[in-house]
């Protein structure tokens, strides 16, 4: 919140899979595809003359279900 330019925060390390986009205040959303190759996320942005924002946010699977 407290630094301008920033539009998206890809978070690592913490062992969460957010599902949905993390979004606090008018601060940046936050993105993250949890641990151990599980899944993959894929985040869409839009991007205009003035304004650059999150458009889409999905985790896909990397692994069968089942199967490590």
């Amino acid at each position: 919140r407290e630094v301008a330019g920033i539009d998206l925060v890809i978070g690592g390390h913490s062992h969460v899979a957010l599902t949905s986009p993390l979004h606090q205040d008018n601060a940046a959303p936050i993105v993250q595809a949890g641990w151990h190759a599980k899944y993959f996320g894929h985040s869409q942005m839009t991007v205009t003359q003035n304004d650059v924002r999150l458009s889409g946010y999905n985790l896909r699977p990397l692994q069968e279900k089942g199967k490590v």
